[in-house]
């Protein structure tokens, strides 16, 4: 079982791992997004409301993203993971850099060298 699949977006669920997003501007600017990167990518996890109460999106992974797609330029602010796959560390890092923005990513590496790079 991946992680994503046992958070909790729950409300009622006083264990839950993840509050609702801000308001409903933001959910449906995030749900917008999720739409978008269903075309760009394949959605592999979430990508839906939860609940009638507050504003709570499930975890949504998305997959097999295009670099230059909306969802990997623009920032979503939303539990929205776009997955970028590199050929190798140097192409992984031409990528995260080639953005317009500074958005956020992670680099996973066993190497210490290219963590520094990085």
């Amino acid at each position: 079982m991946w992680r994503y699949e046992v958070i909790s977006v729950i409300p009622e669920d006083f264990n839950n791992f993840m509050g609702p997003v801000s308001d409903k501007y933001a959910f449906n600017n995030i749900l917008k997004y999720i739409e978008i990167g269903k075309k760009e990518g394949k959605l592999v996890y979430g990508g839906k409301p939860v609940g009638d109460k507050g504003y709570f999106i499930q975890p949504t992974v998305i997959i097999d993203v295009p670099p230059q797609s909306v969802i990997a330029q623009e920032e979503i602010f939303g539990p929205v993971l776009a997955v970028i796959k590199a050929e190798n560390f140097a192409e992984g890092l031409e990528i995260a850099n080639n953005t317009e923005f500074g958005l956020t990513g992670g680099v996973c590496s066993n190497n210490r060298e290219n963590l520094e790079k990085a």
